[in-house]
């Protein structure tokens, strides 16, 4: 089983583990760590989905407003002299 991510230390083979686990121990480590780094690839990706849902809503709602407000007050008179 390979890391998601790179260890600090190096070129650390990923069958390494602390002093003192077995080797069942440390792919069981393993798996736990790369379990919670996907965890936490997930989390991120939906928190900058909802962020840019909530962009997009909030620039949708401000052209809809503005779209309102030209409709309401008509066209609005050219300033540039002819």
């Amino acid at each position: 089983m390979t890391d998601l991510t790179r260890r600090p230390g190096g070129n650390i083979p990923p069958s390494s583990s602390p002093e003192g686990f077995s080797r069942t121990e440390g792919k069981s480590l393993l798996r736990r760590q790369n379990a919670e780094v996907a965890n936490g690839l997930v989390a991120a990706a939906r928190v900058q989905a909802a962020g840019y849902v909530a962009a997009t809503g909030m620039h949708l709602t401000g052209m809809l407003s503005r779209e309102a407000q030209f409709q309401s007050d008509g066209d609005p008179p050219d300033h540039r002299t002819p």
